[in-house]
C-alpha cells in the first residue's frame, strides 16, 4: 500500500515531509543481531563436529540473527512520521499486525515544541517533537527523530500556510456568496453596495498618490 492511500491524502492535499526514526536508536538491535550470526559462524566447525544438535544450535543461531536484523530493519522503516500541507501523521507499528496512525491536522494545533533527552540526544542531534492540541486529547509525540528543530520549522511554517490559505479561501467563499445575492438586492441595499465600493477604491487611489509621492521624494534625495 502506498504512502498516500495509508494516510488517506486527500483532494488538494500534498506530503511536504516524511521522517524516520533516527538509525541510533536501532543500532544496539543491528548489534545484537549481528552478535548471533557472528558467534554461529565463530563456532560453525565446533557444532558441526557435535553431530545433529550442533546443526540444530547453528541453524537456530543464524536465524536467531537474521530473524533480529530483519524485524529491527521492517519496524524502522513502518515506523514513520508525515507532514502534509494540512496535517501531521505518525504511524507506530508495534508488533506484526500491531499498527497505530494518529492524526493532528493543522487548525487544532495549540503548541509545537522540541525535546532532547539525555548526552547521546545534544551531541548526535536527535530527539522528540510534542504537538500539543487545543482539546488535548489527541497530542502527538513524534519520537527519536533526527535534526527535530527542522522538523519544528517544517510544521510551523505549514501551519502558517495552511491558515493563510484557510484565510483565503474564506474570503473567496465570501465574495462567491456576494455575487450571487447582488441580483436578489433592491434599489437601496445596491446604492449601499455603490457607495462602498467607491470610497474604498477613493482610499486606494489616495495611497497609491502618497506611495508614488514617497518614492519621488526618495529619488530626488538620490539625485
Amino acid at each position: 500500500m502506498s504512502l498516500a492511500k495509508k494516510i488517506n491524502l486527500r483532494k488538494g492535499e500534498d506530503i511536504i515531509y516524511v521522517t524516520k526514526i533516527f538509525w541510533l536508536t536501532y543500532f544496539w538491535l543491528y548489534f545484537f543481531g549481528f552478535i548471533f550470526l557472528g558467534l554461529a559462524s565463530f563456532f560453525m566447525f565446533w557444532l558441526f563436529s557435535k553431530g545433529v544438535w550442533g546443526y540444530i544450535i547453528f541453524g537456530l543461531g543464524i536465524l536467531t540473527g537474521l530473524y533480529v536484523i530483519f524485524r529491527t530493519w521492517y519496524f524502522k522503516n513502518k515506523n514513520i512520521s508525515v507532514i502534509t500541507s494540512e496535517r501531521v501523521v505518525d504511524i507506530s507499528c508495534e508488533g506484526w499486525f500491531d499498527e497505530y496512525i494518529s492524526v493532528v491536522h493543522f487548525n487544532n494545533i495549540s503548541d509545537i515544541y522540541v525535546r532532547k533527552q539525555g548526552v547521546w540526544s545534544s551531541i548526535f542531534n536527535y530527539g522528540s517533537v510534542v504537538v500539543e492540541t487545543i482539546d488535548s486529547q489527541s497530542s502527538l509525540k513524534l519520537s527519536s527523530i533526527s535534526n527535530p528543530q527542522n522538523i519544528l520549522d517544517i510544521l510551523i511554517e505549514n501551519k502558517n500556510l495552511f491558515a493563510d490559505s484557510k484565510t483565503l479561501r474564506g474570503q473567496n467563499n465570501i465574495y462567491k456568496t456576494f455575487l450571487n445575492v447582488i441580483p436578489n438586492l433592491d434599489e437601496a441595499q445596491l446604492c449601499e453596495i455603490h457607495d462602498l465600493v467607491e470610497g474604498q477604491l477613493k482610499h486606494i487611489d489616495k495611497e497609491s498618490e502618497i506611495e508614488e509621492g514617497e518614492i519621488k521624494e526618495e529619488i530626488a534625495e538620490k539625485f
